[in-house]
């Protein structure tokens, strides 16, 4: 197989890894809100949360430039349970939590005011991108037989026990585990935001194929690292998740929560949707074993990410491998 990855990093850096200043603007967005979210609670004579916390793929940096005019950033609002209690005392419910915050951040500067959805407050912006703030309560109990307990719940349609902070610490972990390199976070790092730059590079695909979340757990699920040749690793990354499901069930197990599932209850099309373009994309690659010229390589390349950068950029021969 002729070495292309040299080509395929400078494609990462250049159209698929968010610029520093790109991320600088994401993260003033997020810092604005926190203190919008402060300054609104002082007005309305309410206790500050003890913790933001950003989630997603902001906080696992794996966010990818196609993503940005429609990117959504998940930033996790922390209170104490007993916190969370009306003038009287009485416990918030979950729907009072997130109005809460969404009280509090609208400061009337948004175009669109900030909506209340199932699992967060939801800040549109015109730019197209979205902040989304999933609201927390912290719950310490004692046991006879557990002793002390800390756990977290999450508004939504009733108080869930989750904390996104844990699916941060799970990437990370295997990151560490996979810690051949460090450059731009990782071989897993770098092969995941390939993997989502992939399922983005058709227009007609983004609406039908999996959540940068799905296409996390099935890239760390089937990640097959290969030192110094990103090429390889995503190729045989591809072909380990092409059957990494089984045609009868298309449902991804959450990576943290037991006995859960990240897919939608039911028949989900999404994992299948990206599974088959994925198939389709290692046959063209499997290709490449019978291509003894670096053009001709590289053209599988193009059609892989659908562009013409590799081409278009090509570089110096590379020795056969």
């Amino acid at each position: 197989m002729i070495d292309c990855s040299g080509e395929l990093c400078a494609y990462h850096n250049e159209q698929v890894l968010l610029s520093s200043k790109q991320l600088d603007k994401l993260r003033a967005v997020r810092n604005a809100n926190r203190r919008r979210v402060k300054e609104g609670l002082r007005q309305l004579e309410f206790r500050q949360p003890y913790l933001f916390s950003s989630q997603g793929s902001y906080a696992m940096q794996t966010v990818i430039w196609k993503e940005e005019r429609d990117f959504d950033i998940d930033d996790g609002v922390y209170f104490d349970k007993d916190c969370l209690v009306g003038p009287r005392g009485a416990e918030f419910t979950p729907l009072q939590a997130r109005e809460l915050i969404c009280n509090a951040v609208d400061d009337g500067s948004f175009s669109q005011r900030p909506e209340v959805r199932r699992h967060c407050v939801r800040i549109w912006y015109s730019e197209g991108y979205h902040v989304d703030m999933p609201v927390y309560r912290r719950v310490r109990t004692t046991g006879w037989w557990s002793g002390e307990e800390t756990y977290f719940e999450l508004a939504s349609s009733k108080w869930k026990r989750a904390d996104a902070r844990a699916v941060t610490e799970w990437f990370d972990a295997q990151s560490r585990r996979y810690g051949a390199d460090n450059l731009h976070g990782g071989q897993l790092r770098r092969i995941v935001r390939l993997l989502k730059d992939f399922a983005n590079s058709r227009p007609s695909w983004r609406e039908q194929t999996a959540t940068g979340f799905m296409i996390t757990a099935l890239a760390v699920k089937s990640f097959k690292p290969n030192p110094g040749r990103d090429d390889i690793c995503l190729r045989d990354t591809m072909a380990a998740i092409s059957y990494s499901l089984f045609w009868f069930s298309y449902s991804i197990l959450h990576p943290v929560l037991q006995n859960e599932t990240i897919t939608k209850t039911g028949q989900d099309g999404r994992p299948r949707f990206f599974i088959q373009q994925v198939r389709d994309a290692v046959k063209l690659l499997d290709g490449l074993s019978r291509v003894s010229d670096r053009q001709s390589a590289l053209k599988v390349w193009d059609r892989v990410f659908h562009t013409d950068y590799f081409t278009a950029n090509a570089r110096s021969e590379r020795t056969l491998a």
